[in-house]
C-alpha cells in the first residue's frame, strides 16, 4: 500500500485534514487501544471530520452545506450519512466492506492486539458493564468477538446492531448464525489487509503508533495529556493471571487470530526497525510523555496529577539547563 498517496505535503496553505486524499476508516478491533487513538486523535482533526460510530448520546452531524443534520451514530447512521461523503474519517467497530457505501476511495486502518490479552479484556469488560461475572466459557461461546474476532472482522463479518446479530458487510447480507472461521477465512484477511489497509497498529506499542499515523497523516504530533494510556492497563498481563487450563481454551478458540497477530507483528516491527534515528528520537519523546502521564489500572488520566507531573518535570528541566550554565 502507497502510504505517500494519503495525504499531500504540508506544504504552503494546505491544512489538515483537507490534505487527505482519501477517506480513512479506522475499523477498529475491539479491545485494542481504539478508544486510546480516537480520542488523541479526535482534537487534530476536529468532530466535523470524524464520524464516530457508537459515541454514545451521539445525534449529530455536519452536513456538505455547514448545518447541523440529526442523526445517529449507529450502523444506521452511518449507512445514512454515507452516501453525502461528509466526513475525511470514518472511526469505530466497522468490518471491512463499508467503504463500498462512500463515493469517495477509502483506506482502512485498525489496531491489532495479542488475543488472549484481547479476549481476557473483553470478557473483563463485559462483567465491569453488567455486573455479572458468568462462567467465562459460557461468555465465551454466545460472544461472536471471542473467537477469531479480527480475522472475522477483516472479512467483513460482524453484528448488524439494529437488525442482524450476525451480518457479513462484504456482501450485505445477514448470515443465518455465526460463522466458524477457517484456513481460507485467515488467508481472505490476509489479502484484504494488503490490499485495502494502509496500516496495521500494534495495541502494545502506542507511542511508535502516533508516530507512524502523526507522518502518514501529515498533522502535528499527536498527543493528549489525558487520553495518552487511557486504556484499563496493568503491569502484569492478563494471560498471567489465569489458569493453564484457561489460556488453552482461549488459545484454541482463536488460533487464527493468533496467526493473523503473529503476521502482523512481525510486518510492524520490520517497519519500525527500518526506519532512521529521527523516528526513534520521536518515540523517545512520546514514551516519556507516556510515562509522565500514565496511571496504571485508571481509565484515564486525572488532569490536575498530570499537570502536577509535567510542572514537575519542567523544574527538573530548568535545574538541569542552569546547572550546564
Amino acid at each position: 500500500m502507497d502510504l505517500n498517496g494519503i495525504a499531500s505535503p504540508k506544504v504552503g496553505t494546505s491544512k489538515w485534514p483537507e490534505r487527505i486524499k482519501k477517506r480513512i476508516i479506522f475499523a477498529t478491533n475491539h479491545r485494542s487501544g481504539s478508544a486510546t487513538l480516537r480520542n488523541i486523535l479526535l482534537p487534530e482533526v476536529g468532530e466535523k471530520n470524524m464520524f464516530n460510530l457508537g459515541v454514545v448520546d451521539g445525534r449529530f452531524v455536519w452536513r456538505s452545506d455547514n448545518k447541523l443534520k440529526e442523526t445517529s451514530f449507529t450502523y444506521d447512521g452511518f449507512l445514512e450519512v454515507a452516501g453525502e461523503d461528509l466526513f475525511s474519517i470514518y472511526y469505530g467497530h466497522f468490518c471491512y466492506g463499508v467503504h463500498q457505501h462512500i463515493p469517495s476511495d477509502c483506506i482502512y486502518f485498525t489496531s491489532v492486539r495479542d488475543p488472549m490479552e484481547r479476549v481476557l479484556s473483553a470478557y473483563d469488560l463485559s462483567v465491569q458493564l453488567t455486573g455479572v461475572r458468568i462462567d467465562f466459557k459460557t461468555w465465551l461461546d454466545s460472544t461472536m468477538e471471542a473467537k477469531n474476532g479480527m480475522v472475522k472482522r477483516f472479512c467483513g463479518f460482524g453484528s448488524h446492531e439494529t437488525k442482524h446479530k450476525f451480518f457479513d458487510f462484504n456482501r450485505n447480507i445477514p448470515m443465518a448464525s455465526d460463522i466458524e472461521i477457517n484456513e481460507g477465512h485467515l488467508q481472505k484477511a490476509l489479502e484484504v489487509i494488503e490490499n485495502y489497509y494502509g496500516f496495521i497498529f500494534l495495541q502494545s506499542h502506542m507511542p511508535e503508533n502516533l508516530v507512524i499515523l502523526r507522518n502518514i497523516l501529515g498533522s502535528r504530533p499527536l498527543f493528549s495529556p489525558v487520553f495518552q494510556r487511557s486504556e484499563f492497563l496493568s503491569n502484569i498481563s492478563r494471560g498471567a493471571m489465569v489458569s493453564e487450563e484457561l489460556k488453552a481454551l482461549i488459545k484454541n478458540y482463536n488460533h487464527f487470530d493468533e496467526l493473523l497477530y503473529l503476521k502482523c507483528k512481525e510486518n510492524y516491527l520490520n517497519f519500525v526497525n527500518k526506519q532512521d534515528e529521527v523516528f526513534r528520537k520521536e518515540v523517545q519523546v512520546m514514551s516519556l510523555i507516556e510515562q509522565i502521564v500514565a496511571e496504571p489500572d485508571q481509565a484515564k488520566a486525572d488532569i490536575n496529577n498530570v499537570f502536577k507531573r509535567l510542572d514537575k518535570m519542567v523544574s527538573f528541566l530548568v535545574s538541569v539547563g542552569n546547572a550546564a550554565i
